[in-house]
This record gives structure tokens, C-alpha cells and sequence, in this order.
């Protein structure tokens, strides 16, 4: 029995997703721990405070994205070749609009991080590039994905889900009483790109055996 293991090409795109997916999962959470006082936005025109406004797509995205690197990572099973390029499509789609209309919209804000940062046209380009890199994996995995195993889950994967769970109360109590834009805020919002970190690297391939059989790259 040999251990199933990513190619390179789709450890670029679960590691690019997991990068993208810093910015629904940190709504994700503070939308229901910090409540009506925390304001989120998205282009085009997707807007939010705590739970209201468009959080539904915070939680649609989050339940694609989610399902994308559990699978991708886990086996890439089906039907991950559907929705990685899926996933990938809408903020290239948005981001290439934007820039189209107005470059100078395409900035990344975090208050309370004190965190603005122009992307211009490079966010445009390499959204793109990632879709398309999705669908040429996709395409090019498919005929392999009949029938593959998800990896052995192991005693790591289990910890590290664990302690990404076990910081839920803390930044819950950081973000919900906490100063707005203060330093508990900025103290939860740390715990969560860290809770990010660690849920990631728990659904990443443990190795078990010595012999190694690679994804298609």
C-alpha cells in the first residue's frame, strides 16, 4: 500500500486557495464573534456587518472553498476537478471587472490591522492565471481520479484540528469584548489567520509509508 501524494501543480493551487481563503474565513468568524460592529467588503459591491447584509456568500464561499482543500488535499477525490476551477472563477471574474472600470479600486484594507495595499492590475493577472491553472489541472487529473483513496488520517491531522478548534472560545471572548480596531481585535484576528494556518496543515498528506505515488503535476 503506498501513500498518495500532490504534484506540484496542485500544491501551487491548494496553497494559492488556502491564501485566497484568508480573506472569506476572517468574515467568516467575525461576522457572528464581533457582531453588527464588524463592516466587510468585497468586490463588486458585496458588503456586511456581522452577520447581515451578503454574509450568505461569505458562507457559500467558505463551504466551496472548504470542500475544495479538504479534497484537494485529501485524495484530490472527486468532484474537486469541478470546483477548484469553480471557486477560482468568480474573484477573477470580479477582480478583472473592477480593474477594468477603475484600477485604483483594487486595494486590500484591514483596519484594524492598519493594513491598505493597492493590487492594481497584478491582482487581476494573477487571479486569472489561477483559474486557468485550476482548469488545466482538472483536465489534466481527471482520467487518474477514478477511484482514488483519500490519504490515511493520522495522529498529526487530528492535533492540528484540534488545536485549531480549541481557538474558537479565545477569539470569540477577544473579538466579541474587545475594543473595536483595538489591541484584543488585533489579537483575535491574529488567533484566526493562525487558526487558518493550522486547519490547513491538518488536512495535508501525512506520510505512512516510505513508497510515495505522486498526483499528476
Amino acid at each position: 500500500m503506498t501513500d498518495w501524494k500532490p504534484g506540484a501543480l496542485l500544491r501551487v493551487l491548494l496553497v494559492w486557495t488556502g491564501v485566497v481563503m484568508t480573506l472569506v474565513w476572517l468574515p467568516l468568524l467575525r461576522g457572528p464573534m464581533d457582531g453588527p460592529s464588524y463592516q466587510w467588503g468585497w468586490p463588486p459591491g458585496l458588503r456586511g456587518s456581522g452577520v447581515g447584509g451578503d454574509y450568505w456568500v461569505v458562507v457559500l464561499t467558505a463551504a466551496v472553498g472548504l470542500s475544495v482543500l479538504w479534497l484537494g488535499w485529501r485524495g484530490a477525490r472527486r468532484p474537486v476537478h469541478f470546483l477548484l476551477p469553480l471557486w477560482h472563477l468568480p474573484p477573477a471574474a470580479a477582480v478583472a471587472r473592477v480593474w477594468w472600470r477603475d484600477s485604483q479600486m483594487l486595494r486590500f484594507r484591514g483596519d484594524t490591522l492598519g493594513i491598505d495595499i493597492s493590487l492594481s492590475w497584478m491582482a487581476a493577472a494573477l487571479l486569472a492565471g489561477m483559474f486557468l491553472l485550476a482548469v488545466l489541472w482538472a483536465v489534466r487529473d481527471w482520467p487518474h481520479s477514478a477511484g482514488r483513496a483519500a490519504p490515511p488520517w493520522g495522529r498529526a491531522n487530528r492535533g492540528l484540528l484540534l488545536l485549531a478548534g480549541a481557538l474558537l472560545p479565545v477569539q470569540f471572548v477577544l473579538l466579541r469584548f474587545g475594543k473595536p480596531h483595538g489591541t484584543t481585535d488585533q489579537l483575535g484576528v491574529i488567533l484566526i489567520l493562525l487558526q487558518w494556518l493550522l486547519l490547513n496543515l491538518s488536512f495535508a498528506v501525512r506520510r505512512s509509508t516510505p513508497s510515495v505515488t505522486r498526483g499528476v503535476s
